[in-house]
């Protein structure tokens, strides 16, 4: 008889794009800090200011040292990088 040990499928197709969703700037730069804790950054203590990733909307900057946290992810800005949200929701760090 026969024995089938494997099937493989290769398909192509056309798909619609989705359109992604573009935010406005946020009417204030102003974000509250959360808490301070001291955070250890290159061999010593630094006081961190801390954030809520929800309070962050499209323009908002913060510099490090700082900490984001969320439910589900925390993110550190070290010294000498700084994160800003995009239109697209995306947070990117970069040098300062």
């Amino acid at each position: 008889g026969f024995q089938i040990m494997s099937i493989a499928v290769v398909a192509s197709g056309r798909t619609i794009k989705p359109g992604l969703r573009r935010f406005t700037h946020s009417e204030s730069r102003h974000l509250e800090i959360h808490s301070t804790r001291d955070v250890f950054f290159k061999n010593r203590w630094v006081a961190t200011q801390v954030y809520r990733l929800e309070d962050f909307q499209c323009g908002h900057t913060v510099n490090g040292p700082a900490i984001i946290e969320a439910p589900d992810t925390t993110v550190v800005v070290p010294e000498e990088r700084k994160i800003r949200v995009d239109e697209y929701g995306n947070m990117i760090m970069e040098f300062l």
